[in-house]
């Protein structure tokens, strides 16, 4: 029997185990079908999905657009960093 009314039948779903987000919550599990996952779980895959506990998280750093050169320090942001190279960017209104 399908886990609702519209969902599709007798098709194999994967279980996916959370952990928890914060001391406060405790560890959830979400289930969805296997093509679901297999487009969604991949790895390299960025996803917020099952992260609703952070939705006020924010990964964007601001910039002026007034100042066309702005340099910054990765170690403000990543205590554990590497340095790849340098890079510029253009700047496109």
């Amino acid at each position: 029997m399908p886990r609702s009314l519209f969902s599709d039948l007798s098709l194999p779903e994967v279980r996916v185990i959370l952990p928890a987000a914060t001391v406060h919550h405790e560890e959830r599990t979400e289930a969805m079908p296997v093509l679901q996952a297999l487009n969604q779980l991949v790895p390299g895959r960025v996803t917020r999905r099952f992260a609703h506990e952070r939705g006020a998280l924010s990964h964007w750093v601001p910039v002026d657009p007034a100042f066309p050169v702005q340099d910054r320090r990765i170690s403000d942001y990543a205590e554990e960093h590497e340095f790849v190279g340098t890079f510029t960017g253009r700047f496109q209104r």
